[in-house]
């Protein structure tokens, strides 16, 4: 059987985002936006879950099911929608991602905790932070910062734009008794409030690509981080399939409150992990995808002088799917950015 190439996935998806759109041309029908768009995130993220290449006839199956159900949508007329309030873009993705965090409970919360190491241990990166000062950047409600912590650092600091997150982060320390070494600050990761070279290990993990300078976000990052220390960057890879769907689903999405899809998802139980994912790629504002050769570049610029690329992760991530699947190759393209970075 010939394989359903990455063009006619494409094709497919954008015919799903036009039909959405001929039967929805004011932006009023919120319900079928949010259902169909969440479907067919939900139907990606089972299919690249799993441990085999990925089903393209699955998906392909779902876009037509998706498609069909747009199309024998009644057409919704009404002209008029509630005028959204101005926000900024640091005001709306700092009330986007403390939503998000506040969904977890502290034993899903220290679940999620464990990626942070395990992900270095599959990649056969050692870190030692014992007796380190350390700190992540964009830390939500603190999960790295509290895995930080666990892996025996002396301060482990989490810094966030989103005060509630802050809050929530530093209640949560307490509550698990952490409050000894875990510390919360507020604060644009563009404008860092702390010395040149004052910690030994920098985390920013899929942060400065939804900023609105990345490239002074990594001068930030840099400035910070001790000579004689280490940086760990996520960033979103170019070139996957991924982003030809959210692509047409933050375009679908982008007339639905945010807190209507919130309680749509937690009327559907979806869980918390889903929620966040979901919810982040559709609605957050500012999303940059690069290249591995575009970010060396960026490295070298802001004085890193040496790097390794984390090739190995959780089934999801597409870098782990890129080493396993030759066949996915062209599905991922750049795949996961992960680097621990060296001056």
């Amino acid at each position: 059987m010939t394989q359903i190439t990455r063009d006619a996935l494409n094709q497919a998806i954008s015919a799903v985002g036009a039909a959405i759109e001929a039967a929805d041309p004011h932006g009023k029908a919120h319900g079928l936006r949010t259902l169909l768009t969440y479907g067919l995130y939900k139907l990606f993220d089972d299919l690249r879950g799993q441990k085999r290449a990925f089903d393209r006839e699955a998906f392909m199956a779902g876009l037509r099911r998706a498609q069909m159900m747009a199309e024998t949508h009644p057409v919704v007329l009404q002209a008029e929608s509630p005028a959204a309030a101005a926000e900024t873009i640091e005001v709306f993705t700092a009330d986007l991602y403390s939503r998000c965090w506040t969904y977890y409970t502290d034993q899903e919360f220290l679940d999620m905790a464990k990626l942070f190491d395990k992900r270095f241990v599959m990649s056969g990166i050692s870190l030692d932070l014992k007796g380190k000062k350390c700190i992540d950047l964009g830390c939500g409600s603190g999960r790295y910062v509290i895995a930080m912590a666990d892996a025996g650092a002396s301060e482990s600091w989490g810094f966030d734009l989103s005060e509630r997150a802050i809050a929530d982060g530093t209640a949560r320390a307490q509550r698990l008794g952490y409050s000894d070494r875990c510390h919360f600050q507020a604060g644009s990761v563009l404008e860092l409030p702390f010395e040149d070279e004052s910690f030994d290990f920098v985390s920013c993990n899929g942060v400065l690509h939804h900023t609105t300078d990345p490239k002074k976000g990594l001068a930030e990052l840099a400035r910070i981080t001790r000579k004689d220390g280490i940086a760990y960057v996520m960033l979103y890879g170019s070139g996957e399939l991924w982003w030809d769907l959210t692509d047409m689903m933050r375009s679908v999405m982008a007339c639905v409150p945010r807190g209507y899809a919130f309680s749509a998802l937690e009327l559907l139980s979806v869980a918390p992990g889903k929620v966040f994912n979901y919810m982040d790629h559709v609605f957050v504002p500012c999303r940059e995808v690069i290249s591995h050769a575009e970010f060396q570049d960026r490295l070298r610029a802001v004085g890193f002088k040496s790097w390794q690329i984390m090739e190995r992760g959780e089934m999801i991530d597409s870098a782990e799917r890129k080493t396993l699947f030759a066949e996915d190759a062209d599905l991922v393209g750049e795949a996961d950015l992960r680097y621990v970075c060296r001056f």
